[in-house]
């Protein structure tokens, strides 16, 4: 008899401060291992959905999500990482504080989620707006903190 084993991949967001110290070694892969392991958080599934409600936009576009500077190494078999400038953390920082609960429930649109091919899906039920303001937050005190340390970040997916 044979066994079928179905395998569920799942892409997940990663944020990671860089400190100022290592933003000019960015070109060493050893380097920016050690960030990808280092201090930071992840907002799992809802990156795509919280990069729609940042932008209008399923994939296009930048956001604290989704955005930078690629780097030539680091691929997690989804691409490889992106960073911001400490500068760009800072203006991230300001326009997340400046958004509400309100702006990004007025932002949420399950039908053109769903029609965009938002990440992972299932965006009609009402638990996952709940879900993405919580995660939203998350970013929102990431960001605040990274701006305050004059830190980059860099985002990937894992």
């Amino acid at each position: 008899m044979r066994r079928v084993v179905e395998v569920i991949m799942s892409m997940n967001g990663e944020l990671r401060l860089i400190p100022p110290e290592l933003m000019d070694q960015l070109d060493d892969e050893e380097v920016v291992e050690g960030i990808m392991d280092g201090d930071g958080i992840s907002v799992g599934k809802a990156w795509n959905g919280l990069h729609y409600l940042y932008c209008g936009d399923g994939m296009s576009g930048e956001s604290a999500i989704i955005g930078g500077i690629s780097l030539d190494h680091g691929d997690t078999g989804y691409g490889p990482p992106q960073y911001l400038t400490p500068d760009e953390v800072a203006a991230y920082a300001r326009k997340l504080d400046a958004l509400t609960d309100d702006d990004l429930r007025a932002a949420y649109d399950a039908k053109a989620m769903a029609a965009d091919g938002v990440y992972p899906g299932g965006w009609d039920s009402p638990d996952n707006l709940e879900w993405l303001l919580t995660e939203a937050r998350s970013v929102r005190e990431f960001y605040r903190d990274a701006a305050a340390k004059g830190a980059g970040v860099l985002q990937f997916l894992s």
